[in-house]
């Protein structure tokens, strides 16, 4: 077992894996150690210990899923107990969570904080590619294929919107999009459904910015878009980002030389970490970090390709969506293209919760991938081939 483990491992999707984990972790010691003797009044190596810890919780679930075959994940068993952990997580988050700048996402139980969404997603990933997996033999039939599974898309994009938590609800809505999109349905219908989707959700989005959004989450709009008319308001962590930017150059002034993040940018290791990344390391670091992003997303839908059934290539689809999603949604939010909302640099920002959802959504990654890889290796053996040559030879 161990032998066909090593010989079907992703090991490119492996090295870029473990490249960004540790990038990630001296990240996140460079920019949250000033922090945490100031605003916490812990040791400097508070926030960067709890990173390789949750490092670690997510390594074993990466190990553990990635040995499973994903197969088992389309299981009745494994369906409900998905089903009713999202349930759970929502009733939780709603009645016991504590509030941080103006939303609902953590839950603390014996001082262990966590954020529930984040697991939330990788469970929706996997029930929403088992749902289309079973409807492909009617997948072209929209009342039977597609639409009964936009109801469990409903029912957890307004369980998380009832949190307060916008970027998180929103981007539900697009790793859903992106699956329906590989759902294998008829071609001219795919691109029926994607400008259709596209015209509810600018109609959605313009009646949510003037009847449903709050004050608070209408000022990051100021923020992105012209944070220099209030730039000791809601501009401010805006502006400071874009200073931290514009001074690391190509090459950064050098690892922990930041002048920002000396409490000048608040949230340094979380959700701007990538500012301390351009002033340290520069647009090289950044580049690296962004190149090794894009690599994991556009394997994961080589992955998906190459997978020969449904529920596998689905599940492909739904990670790598996962996390180029969340990169566009932080890099949009830190550059002003985009509100900023919260969410965080995959493999690069400080969070536990966070860290070890994205390990937990690699190892199933990784699990997909190696099911094709076997695939492969069987093509290629000399069984096969000795086979082949009879079968020529009769």
């Amino acid at each position: 077992m161990l032998r066909r483990y090593v010989n079907t491992l992703d090991y490119k999707l492996l090295v870029v894996t473990l490249i960004l984990c540790g990038i990630g972790a001296i990240m996140v010691f460079s920019s949250s150690s000033i922090v945490a003797i100031r605003r916490f009044g812990v040791s400097q190596y508070h926030f960067f210990i709890t990173q390789l810890m949750t490092m670690a919780v997510g390594g074993l679930l990466f190990l553990i899923f990635s040995l499973l075959p994903y197969q088992v994940l389309k299981k009745r068993i494994f369906i409900i107990g998905n089903l009713s952990l999202t349930f759970i997580l929502m009733v939780l988050v709603l009645f016991f969570s504590d509030t941080h700048a103006g939303v609902n996402r953590w839950i603390n139980i014996g001082g262990f904080q966590f954020q529930p969404s984040e697991f939330i997603k990788i469970a929706f990933i996997i029930i929403l590619a088992a749902a289309y997996a079973k409807k492909q033999p009617v997948i072209n039939d929209l009342k039977r294929g597609l639409f009964p599974p936009l109801i469990y898309v409903g029912f957890v994009f307004l369980g998380i919107f009832a949190q307060r938590d916008l970027g998180t609800s929103l981007l539900i809505l697009g790793i859903a999009a992106c699956m329906i999109l590989g759902v294998g349905m008829e071609p001219k219908r795919t691109i029926r459904i994607a400008l259709l989707g596209s015209i509810a959700a600018t109609i959605l989005g313009v009646f949510g910015y003037f009847f449903i959004l709050e004050p608070y989450q209408l000022s990051r709009f100021t923020a992105s878009f012209d944070p220099f008319s209030d730039s000791l308001g809601v501009g401010f962590q805006p502006i400071t980002a874009y200073m931290a930017m514009t001074n690391g150059g190509l090459f950064g002034v050098g690892l922990g030389n930041s002048i920002q993040k000396f409490g000048r940018l608040p949230e340094a290791h979380t959700d701007y970490i990538i500012a301390i990344v351009a002033e340290e390391l520069g647009f090289f670091g950044v580049c690296v970090v962004l190149g090794g992003l894009a690599f994991i997303s556009l394997r994961g839908l080589a992955i998906s390709r190459r997978c020969p059934d449904s529920f596998g290539s689905l599940l492909a689809i739904g990670v790598s969506s996962y996390i180029t999603l969340q990169t566009f949604v932080n890099i949009g939010g830190i550059t002003g293209m985009i509100p900023m909302t919260g969410i965080p640099l995959p493999f690069i920002s400080y969070g536990g919760s966070s860290i070890v959802a994205t390990l937990f959504g690699m190892g199933i990654l990784m699990s997909v991938s190696r099911y094709t890889n076997s695939l492969a290796l069987e093509e290629k053996s000399p069984k096969k081939e000795v086979a082949a040559r009879l079968q020529v030879v009769k």
